[in-house]
Parts: C-alpha cells; structure tokens; sequence
C-alpha cells in the first residue's frame, strides 16, 4: 500500500506531503518518489512533509528508512523531513547522514525549511 501524495514545485524546493498508513514497503516507495519527483522538478531540495502519516513507526523501520534514503538521494538531494510533535527519534536522520546523505528530520516546519534553504 502505497502513500497518498500532494506535491508542489516552489521556486527554491520541492513540498511533498504524504498521508496514509505507514509500512516499509510505502515508505521504500515514497522514497524512490521522492528522487523522481525532484527529478522531474529540477530541485534538490526537498520538505517532506510526513505529519499526516499514521501508524507506528519502530525504529528499525526508521534505520532501514535512513538507510534506503542515503542509498537513493545520495549526495544530490538534500531532504528536510516533517513528522508529528512527539515522534522525532533522529534515528531516520543518523542512519542517512552517517552514510554520506544531507538530511534532517524534525517536527518544526520554521528549523526544516531554514536548514532546508540556507
């Protein structure tokens, strides 16, 4: 199953908001979305805005979820990821940027999209 998406190509980034259920199989998905869609935006920044995601998130889907997304943006994308007040573990972020990604997830919209566009 698959997340619902919006997506929005804005002068300096790309916002793509996903709702739904979460599972690793969505999430590994979204992720190649993401590439994609930055792609065809000719953006490398992206907010991800996962807020509307429901479900529980263990931390190894959040460390395979790091993992996956180091794997797919490499270097080129530099992804500010959004989730609920309460949520962040920091662990999706640790397993991307130890392995060479320019991440950030965070629950404040005002810190992603400064660290997003500076």
């Amino acid at each position: 199953m698959s997340f619902d998406v919006q997506i929005a190509v804005l002068p300096d980034h790309l916002r793509i908001v996903n709702t739904g259920d979460f599972s690793l199989s969505a999430l590994f998905e979204f992720i190649e979305l993401v590439k994609s869609e930055a792609g065809k935006a000719g953006r490398n920044a992206v907010l991800v805005d996962s807020r509307g995601v429901q479900g529980n998130i263990s931390e190894v889907d959040r460390f395979m979820g790091g993992q996956r997304s180091a794997e797919v943006f490499g270097k080129r994308l530099r992804v500010a990821i959004l989730m609920p007040v309460g949520t962040v573990t920091k662990m999706a972020e640790l397993a991307a940027v130890n392995r060479g990604a320019s991440m950030l997830v965070t629950d404040s919209e005002e810190e992603a999209l400064d660290w997003l566009l500076k």
